[in-house]
């Protein structure tokens, strides 16, 4: 941090532990600070969550017949070769991939087991097909089933309007991911980071988020219908946990690719 090349930071919630232990940030608080809930922002204002995404399934509906609404719906035979996502071992998506249906089955970013004994059963089952889950990939229909997260999965149906994507939150549960924004310590144009700070949690600059298939921390923030329209249903979103403890969210990342490293292929 004595030689920043960025003046703010966006990283995942799992990374606050090191911002706090590094001492990487410069305490702010913005304007609206009291309209961020507790569970996304740091106390003392090292770092706060401007914003989230939502594990999910895209579903290219040409390709599938049966759309899955459920972790466990991928498990069933048809699915055999059409699902699409990144490896645990070198992506940090991945990994909460694993933690969205640890969730799904009564696990937690404390006891990540259950997600690891999911992919163990759709290694086994070759449920997973290896291909990369990119958006070239995606519009050229090699991925009848990708799970990642919703801000993706919602930009490549916004940019494939003529497949028929569908994009599924799990029913039987999933996971949010914070992302954490703070101002680098000894910043170099620091009063600079500041004003982006508050642009970021202001209502335009949440409204921006939202643009971009993210949804704002807060929750005050009201989407204009047309933009609201292209999110799933409130309802759809019941079945999102937050994981808050983010230094079990840390050590998680390490035990989902040490047990991915344990079933894969």
């Amino acid at each position: 941090a004595s030689s920043p090349v960025a003046d703010t930071t966006d990283l995942g919630l799992a990374f606050a532990k090191l911002v706090e232990d590094e001492q990487l940030s410069q305490p702010y608080k913005n304007s609206h600070w009291e309209d961020i809930p507790d569970y996304a922002k740091d106390p003392e204002g090292r770092w706060s969550a401007a914003y989230y995404g939502v594990m999910s399934f895209l579903v290219n509906a040409d390709k599938v017949t049966d759309v899955p609404q459920t972790w466990e719906d991928l498990l069933k035979d048809e699915y055999k070769g059409t699902v699409c996502m990144k490896d645990p071992r070198s992506s940090a998506t991945a990994q909460m991939i694993v933690l969205a249906a640890a969730y799904a089955h009564g696990g937690s970013e404390s006891n990540i087991q259950p997600g690891i004994d999911f992919f163990k059963k759709m290694i086994d089952g070759k449920i997973l097909n290896g291909v990369s889950p990119s958006s070239a990939n995606i519009s050229k229909g090699e991925c009848p089933i990708t799970i990642q997260w919703d801000f993706d999965a919602l930009s490549n149906k916004d940019q494939n309007p003529n497949m028929n994507l569908q994009v599924v939150i799990p029913s039987d549960g999933t996971v949010a991911g914070l992302y954490i924004q703070f101002i680098t310590a000894g910043a170099p144009h620091a009063n600079a980071a500041k004003l982006l700070m508050e642009y970021e949690y202001s209502d335009a600059g949440q409204l921006a988020y939202a643009q971009g298939f993210v949804h704002p921390i807060r929750s005050d923030v009201s989407l204009p219908d047309d933009l609201q329209a292209k999110f799933p249903s409130a309802d759809a979103y019941k079945s999102v946990s937050f994981p808050k403890d983010y230094v079990a969210l840390d050590k998680a990342g390490t035990d989902i690719a040490d047990g991915w490293a344990t079933i894969a292929q």
